[in-house]
């Protein structure tokens, strides 16, 4: 009951004013990197690298489990932004499954009632499914 004495609770008031807008930009910023790391990544890989054939059926597109082949001799400059981005991907989405983790630890009521906790699950499930798929550095996907 500490927090709840009125000197406690100004000086958190005061240190929360002084930092609130710094934790507001690496909040938001942070997910604007993570948002354009994974966007470049999905637009590499499945419009350029491992874009669809002509022949392909188009309901043999949308079939999950598919294997498709990618191009790897095509655009060198693409692969290399795309590996890179990938490592990016992975690193921010450990990060990313941790920080929910804690979460969950920590406020286990309440996580399951937030309509964001289930954005941010859905979220790492879809990376988990688009960029785990096999070796980005093998020679052939």
């Amino acid at each position: 009951h500490l927090l709840k004495h009125p000197l406690s609770q100004a000086y958190l008031y005061l240190k929360w004013n002084q930092i609130k807008y710094l934790h507001l930009f690496f909040v938001i910023f942070s997910h604007l990197v993570y948002s354009i790391v994974y966007t470049v990544y999905a637009l590499l890989i499945f419009s350029s690298i491992c874009q669809p054939e002509d022949s392909d059926g188009h309901e043999d597109r949308y079939k999950f489990g598919q294997h498709v082949h990618c191009d790897l001799k095509q655009n060198p400059v693409d692969i290399w932004i795309a590996r890179i981005a990938w490592i990016f991907l992975i690193l921010f989405t450990v990060f990313y499954f941790v920080n929910e983790t804690v979460k969950v630890i920590t406020i286990t009521k309440r996580y399951f009632f937030m309509w964001d906790s289930y954005i941010d699950m859905t979220l790492i499930l879809s990376i988990t499914l688009i960029s785990v798929h096999s070796n980005p550095f093998q020679s052939k996907i």
